[in-house]
C-alpha cells in the first residue's frame, strides 16, 4: 500500500513539475510576443508621428487636380506592345526606346520637358501610377525592394478649409512632401535618418532635423543595401526657391547612389540642368503627343450625335486640322473644342469649322484674348466675377461657396440675412444646386475654368484650368479694369460673403 501512494506521489510531483515547466515556457513566449507587439506599437507610433509632422494641410492636393490621362493615350510611352502611328512614328519610337532604357537599366536624372498647356503634369501622373512602369522599375531594382515616390509641385494652394502654412512650392515644403512620400512608402528608413527620436516620445521636427534626415538620405548606403528608389518630381519651373541649388541637389543625389537613385522630373522648356550635370535623358512633350491629341480631339468630337454622323473622311480631316494647329498644346485642343461645340450642335458644315478653327489664334495668349473678350462682349457680370475671384482667391475653392455668387450680385450683403432665413438643406438639393452651378461655370466660362469632379460632391473645386490662364489675365488691362461687382471692383469682399454663406 505504501509503495503504491509513494509511486503515486512520483508520478503526481512529475505531472506538477511539467506543468509548471510548460506554464513558464508558454509565460516566457507570451512575454515575449508581448514585448515584440509593445516594441511594433511603439515604432508604428514613431513612424506615424514622423509622417504626420512631415505633412501639411493640402500636401498633394494639386496631385490629386491633375487630370488622369485620357483613354488611351500616354500608354505607347511605356508599352512596347502599342502600335505607333506613322504621324510622328521615328519620334516616338527613338522617345520610347530612350525612356523605357532608362527605365529599366538606366540612371540619374531623366528631363522631359514642354509647351505650356502640353500635358506635362498629366503625363507624370500617368508614369507613376503605370503598371508598365512599374514593371521596367521591377527590372532594374532586381532583388532589392523598389521604392517608387512622387513630388507634384502645384499651381495654388489648398482650398480655404484646408489651408495651414504648408507651401508646395518652397524648399521645405519641397523636402517635406519627398520625405513623406518616399517614409510612407519605406518606414524602415525613419530609424536611420531620424536617429535621435525616441520609441514613441517624438519632439517637434525642426527644419533642421528635416534638412538633416534628407542629406542622411542622400549620403547613408546602408539604406540603399536593400533597396532602390526612383522619383517622380513634377513642376520644376513652380519652384519658388533657389532652383539651381535643387538641380544641383538632385544631381548630386544621383551621383552619390548611381546605382540605387534615380529621378524622372518635368518642367517648362526654360528649366536646363547645367550641361556638365549630363542627363540621361529628355524629351519635348509637344514633339511626340500628336497622336494621343488626335485621340483626345476624336473622343471629344464623337460626344456629339451631329458630329457622328458625318463621313469618316469629313471628320478626319476637321480633326487633322484641329491636331496641326495645336502644335503639341492638349489645353489648346480642348478650349478650342469648346469653342467649335455651339457650331457642332447647331448642325454646322465641315468648312464653317475648318474655318473657324483657321480664325482662331494658334498660340494660347492669343486664344486666351479671344476668349476673354467675347466674354466681356457678353457682359456675362457673373463670368467676369467668377474669374476675377478665382484670380484673387489664387487657390482652388469649393463650387458650393461659388453656388452663391448669383445672390451676392444681388445683393452684396445677402450672407447675413441668408444664414438666418434658411433652412436647413438637404443632401438631394444640394447636389442639384451645385450642378446648376457647374453647368452655368462651364457655359459661361468658356473653359478657362474647371470643375474637379464629373460628378459633384461637396469637395468638388473651381480652379482654372490651367497656370498659364492667370498669367496672362493679370497682364491684360481690359480684364483687370473691369468692373463686376457691386462694390466696384472688390473680390475679397465677395470671397468672404460666399464663404460665410456656405458656412
Amino acid at each position: 500500500m505504501s509503495t503504491e501512494v509513494f509511486n503515486l506521489r512520483r508520478k503526481l510531483d512529475e505531472k506538477t513539475t511539467a506543468i509548471e515547466q510548460k506554464v513558464d515556457e508558454n509565460t516566457i513566449a507570451l512575454q515575449k510576443e508581448i514585448e515584440e507587439l509593445k516594441a511594433d506599437v511603439n515604432s508604428f507610433t514613431t513612424h506615424n508621428s514622423v509622417l504626420e509632422q512631415l505633412a501639411y494641410a493640402g500636401m498633394g492636393s494639386w496631385y490629386k487636380r491633375v487630370d488622369v490621362a485620357y483613354t488611351q493615350t500616354l500608354q505607347w510611352l511605356v508599352d512596347e506592345a502599342v502600335m505607333l502611328r506613322k504621324e510622328n512614328q521615328t519620334w516616338c519610337e527613338e522617345t520610347r526606346k530612350e525612356f523605357v532604357h532608362w527605365l529599366r537599366k538606366g540612371q540619374g536624372i531623366f528631363h522631359i520637358t514642354g509647351k505650356p498647356g502640353s500635358g506635362k503634369s498629366t503625363l507624370m501622373k500617368f508614369l507613376f501610377e503605370s503598371p508598365h512602369s512599374r514593371k521596367h522599375l521591377d527590372e532594374w531594382a532586381g532583388q532589392k525592394r523598389l521604392v517608387v515616390a512622387s513630388y507634384f509641385i502645384g499651381n495654388g494652394k489648398p482650398p480655404p478649409r484646408e489651408q495651414d502654412a504648408g507651401d508646395e512650392h518652397n524648399r521645405q515644403g519641397l523636402i517635406r512632401g519627398l520625405l513623406h512620400s518616399i517614409l510612407t512608402r519605406a518606414p524602415e528608413f525613419i530609424p536611420t535618418i531620424f536617429p535621435k527620436l525616441p520609441d514613441h516620445k517624438l519632439q517637434p521636427l525642426s527644419d533642421h532635423d528635416i534638412e538633416t534626415a534628407v542629406k542622411t538620405l542622400q549620403q547613408t548606403n546602408q539604406l540603399y543595401d536593400d533597396h532602390k528608389l526612383v522619383i517622380f518630381i513634377d513642376g520644376l519651373d513652380e519652384f519658388k526657391g533657389n532652383l539651381r541649388r535643387l538641380c544641383k541637389d538632385l544631381v548630386n543625389w544621383v551621383s552619390l547612389m548611381p546605382a540605387d537613385v534615380k529621378v524622372c522630373v518635368s518642367s517648362r522648356e526654360e528649366v536646363q540642368f547645367d550641361e556638365q550635370d549630363r542627363l540621361s535623358g529628355t524629351f519635348r512633350l509637344q514633339d511626340v503627343n500628336y497622336t494621343d491629341i488626335s485621340t483626345f480631339v476624336r473622343g471629344r468630337l464623337n460626344e456629339h450625335t451631329c458630329y457622328r454622323h458625318w463621313s469618316d473622311q469629313d471628320r478626319l480631316n476637321l480633326e487633322k486640322c484641329i491636331v496641326r494647329k495645336a502644335e503639341g498644346v492638349f489645353l489648346w485642343s480642348r478650349l478650342i473644342i469648346g469653342e467649335l461645340e455651339p457650331d457642332i450642335d447647331g448642325d454646322a458644315s465641315l468648312d464653317v469649322l475648318k474655318s473657324r478653327v483657321r480664325e482662331l489664334p494658334g498660340e494660347l495668349p492669343g486664344l486666351f484674348r479671344h476668349i476673354t473678350a467675347s466674354i466681356l462682349r457678353g457682359k456675362s457680370s457673373y463670368a467676369i466675377a467668377l474669374i476675377k475671384m478665382v484670380l484673387v482667391a489664387h487657390t482652388p475653392w469649393f463650387l458650393s461657396c461659388f453656388s452663391f455668387l448669383e445672390k451676392y450680385l444681388k445683393d452684396s450683403n445677402f450672407a447675413y440675412t441668408l444664414r438666418l432665413d434658411t433652412e436647413v438643406e438637404g443632401e438631394e438639393k444640394l447636389l442639384a444646386r451645385l450642378e446648376r452651378t457647374k453647368e452655368r461655370i462651364n457655359r459661361q466660362c468658356r473653359g478657362l475654368l474647371e470643375i474637379s469632379h464629373r460628378r459633384v460632391t461637396r469637395e468638388t473645386t473651381v480652379a482654372f484650368a490651367h497656370r498659364s490662364i492667370p498669367e496672362f489675365l493679370l497682364q491684360e488691362p481690359e480684364f483687370t479694369q473691369h468692373q463686376a461687382f457691386p462694390k466696384g471692383d472688390d473680390a475679397l469682399d465677395a470671397l468672404s460673403q460666399i464663404l460665410l454663406a456656405d458656412l
